[in-house]
């Protein structure tokens, strides 16, 4: 036989879980088992979804079965040995041992346990041993051999069984929701707790490995852990509910084996965490538990145990907000304003990001981060947690070297050079208590008529000579970016040239470390570039401050005492937007501490009439033709709410498609989410009060407004398509009374009374 390495490999790679994309992986795989009959072929396919493999195998078992015959074997635990399970194979069978044709498809793997469970090696670990000294053994196979994996041993086969790797012929990924195993970040909450847990330790190439630990080893790390600790250890009352949460998310997240064993298991750790607390007397947390095991009950359609459960839980939080406030002082308690930095929330990639630009342990070299985001991402909160002290030191660096100042560009009005480096000079001054003799210097430049880009660079030496930096945070940069009639083009590049000459050219620039935000790319709203002219912004790391990750959100939700549906409606409010959760559950929060139950409509109405504001502004810093697909996408969602013959607005979708690179802008900004149903690309506002308010802009127009807005639908669909949209609208106005459900809430109490 040929070595493998000279042979072609097939392989497809991780795509979205859509049927045409399975469906073309699936035709690779069984093109393979054809092209390689009557000679060992080493076929990897991973799924961590079981029943979904099973119909693959049935699958393909039953097209190749008229004319070659196939055989499973499943790997044994203990000594999980693929050469000996083939072996064995072929002794039982007859019609192998005479050398015939057939397709061996090999299963399994998937229970092999990843930690070692006491003994010397762990089952993965002696499989894995296997494949790598026993490969050569496997030539006496001549048969296409599909060994089933999961993604978590997938990971680990290259690394841990090189040779075997080298071998293979193909390797077919059939991605699904469904997975086998967690990632090391979700059980990083837990970490502390486990009694064995060098395995976690061991690896650190794996610290955002999604596919870390199979789910039947955390059963038996969490049965090692009671037994060591014992039942009634107070540490368990946290543990306890962490691991609910777990597989709470699974469910929640589509991403469970078996729905039922699943949620069992959840209930199980939750009511464990709230008898533990009830019997230890540990309160804190424990509405929250009761919250979280009440939503699961109450999904299992065990509403009366449910409702009792709620009514505990909101009952703990009446007297907890009565004393002191607890469950609800943190970042999302301080709306339309900078969040505290002992408040702030989530964003560790982000904040990781920009220390590892501004990183003191590199003393020839300062980054420059550009972070651009929609409005209310919280780009300002952000840069205000990087003036913290204590934020530097929880990221490892020393804020003793760096001098921090923070600018707010929209407070230089108008916005003149001269003006922006007088006031960087007077914030400077005053974070120079410390230092009499540099605060001194600041001040003889102060007294000069007009100040420049020089004299910082002047500061920055002597800054560097006392072993520090400048860190120099500049809020709404935008506001640098455009011209006005006393700051021209001219100036205007100027200004930039001058910027970039500091951070990037000068001898000081190894003193000074940047970090803008804006609404937009920097390349999309500065001057445009010309032949022979470096890029102005081209020292800058671009990086997109996104709205919360799912996770994010759930954190903060989790620790209010409403139900599940309740966190749903707040989704579909909010979304993942952090200025429209702070306003929500701040006035959440507000009705909670008066004893007030809130319904999820009363509450929506008040929001959006509340934060009409928050939507004008990001109604009006989107461009025209932004305006224009927000205003498709808010009659596409009408359309299903309206069953009118007359209200004709059919082919959106189609429109839409041919504008995905504006809509990736609006779906960066955390405006709309995109979503793949039967393959086409469907768009939706992440926020439904977004929607709903676009929804009003379009009701309450007219014909005026209309007009003007014709000549924006002319350029991106034909005349006739616009008379018929414009024919939508205008019956629209025609019948403003008919009532339409936008948000699509429930007419029954999502709140347990």
């Amino acid at each position: 036989m040929e070595e493998k390495k000279n042979m072609e490999i097939r392989e497809t790679f991780p795509v979205t879980n859509s049927t045409a994309d399975n469906q073309d992986n699936y035709l690779d795989l069984l093109v393979s088992i054809e092209a390689n009959e009557g000679q060992l072929s080493l076929l990897i396919g991973v799924c961590d979804d079981i029943n979904y493999r099973k119909e693959i195998i049935a699958r393909y078992e039953a097209e190749i079965a008229p004319k070659i015959p196939t055989y499973q074997v499943t790997l044994p635990r203990g000594e999980p040995s693929l050469r000996a399970a083939l072996a064995q194979l072929v002794v039982e069978h007859e019609y192998l041992c005479q050398g015939e044709k057939a397709v061996l498809t090999v299963t399994g793997a998937e229970r092999l346990s990843f930690i070692r469970r006491n003994q010397e090696r762990s089952e993965q670990e002696i499989f894995f041993g296997y494949l790598q000294w026993t490969r050569e053994a496997l030539r006496q196979f001549p048969y296409p051999v599909v060994l089933w994996v999961t993604q978590q041993i997938l990971i680990n086969l290259s690394k841990k069984a090189p040779d075997f790797w080298s071998w293979r012929n193909g390797v077919f990924r059939f991605p699904s929701k469904k997975t086998a195993a967690i990632s090391r970040r979700e059980l990083e909450p837990i970490r502390r707790f486990l009694v064995s847990r060098e395995w976690f330790e061991s690896d650190e190439d794996d610290n955002d490995n999604p596919y870390f630990l199979p789910i039947e080893d955390l059963q038996h790390l969490i049965k090692q852990t009671e037994e060591q600790r014992g039942v009634k250890d107070p540490s368990l009352a946290t543990f306890y509910p962490r691991v609910g949460q777990i597989y709470r998310r699974r469910l929640q997240r589509g991403e469970f084996q078996d729905y039922q064993q699943e949620q069992a298991l959840a209930i199980e750790y939750f009511r464990k965490a709230v008898d533990l607390q009830q019997e230890l007397g540990l309160e804190e947390d424990l509405a929250s538990n009761l919250n979280n095991l009440a939503g699961l009950y109450e999904s299992l359609g065990s509403y009366n145990e449910a409702k009792l459960l709620y009514e505990q839980a909101i009952e703990i939080n009446k007297r907890s907000l009565s004393e002191s406030h607890r469950y609800l002082a943190n970042s999302l308690n301080f709306p339309n304003r900078l969040v505290p930095p002992k408040h702030f929330v989530g964003r560790k990639y982000d904040i990781q990001i920009a220390f590892d630009c501004i990183s003191s342990r590199n003393p020839d070299y300062r980054g420059h981060l550009a972070l651009w985001g929609g409005p209310g991402v919280g780009k300002s909160s952000f840069l205000n947690y990087l003036t913290d002290p204590q934020a530097w030191e929880s990221y490892g660096e020393d804020p003793s070297q760096a001098i921090i100042v923070y600018l707010d560009c929209l407070d230089i009005r108008p916005f003149m050079p001269s003006n922006f480096w007088r006031q960087l000079l007077n914030l400077l001054q005053n974070k120079l208590e410390h230092s009499t003799t540099l605060q001194y210097e600041v001040n003889l430049l102060l007294e000069k008529a007009e100040v420049n880009h020089n004299d910082l660079a002047e500061i920055l030496q002597k800054i560097g000579e006392q072993d520090q930096f400048l860190v120099l945070l500049l809020d709404n940069y935008d506001a640098a970016l455009y011209s006005h009639e006393h700051y021209t083009e001219t100036y205007l590049e100027h200004f930039l040239f001058h910027c970039r000459y500091l951070a990037y050219s000068s001898e000081q620039s190894r003193y000074l470390s940047i970090i803008v935000t804006s609404l937009r790319r920097l390349n999309e709203i500065g001057p445009k570039l010309t032949p022979g002219k470096s890029p102005w912004y081209n020292h800058y790391f671009f990086h997109l401050l996104k709205p919360f990750t799912d996770d994010e959100v759930a954190e903060l939700l989790d620790s209010i005492p409403i139900t599940p549906t309740w966190k749903e409606e707040i989704r579909a409010i909010a979304d993942g937007n952090p200025t429209l959760l702070q306003n929500a559950l701040y006035r959440l929060y507000s009705k909670l501490r008066l004893g007030q139950i809130p319904e999820p409509e009363a509450l929506a109405s008040e929001l959006l009439s509340n934060n009409q504001q928050f939507f004008q502004q990001i109604w009006e810093l989107s461009n025209e033709l932004e305006q224009t697909l927000l205003m498709l996408i808010a009659l596409s969602a009408l359309k299903s709410r309206l069953p009118n013959k007359n209200f004709d607005i059919g082919g959106i979708e189609n429109i839409l498609s041919n504008w995905e690179v504006k809509l990736i802008d609006l779906e960066a900004w955390g405006v709309i989410r995109e979503e793949v149903k039967n393959n086409k690309k469907i768009y939706s506002f992440a926020s439904s009060l977004m929607g709903w308010w676009v929804i009003q802009k379009v009701y309450n127009g007219n014909e005026e407004e209309i007009q003007q807005r014709e000549k924006a639908f002319l350029k991106i669909m034909s005349h006739r398509k616009v008379n018929k949209l414009t024919g939508a609208i205008r019956w629209l106005w025609q019948n403003r009374e008919v009532p339409i459900n936008f948000m699509g809430y429930s007419v029954r109490s999502v709140f347990s009374s």
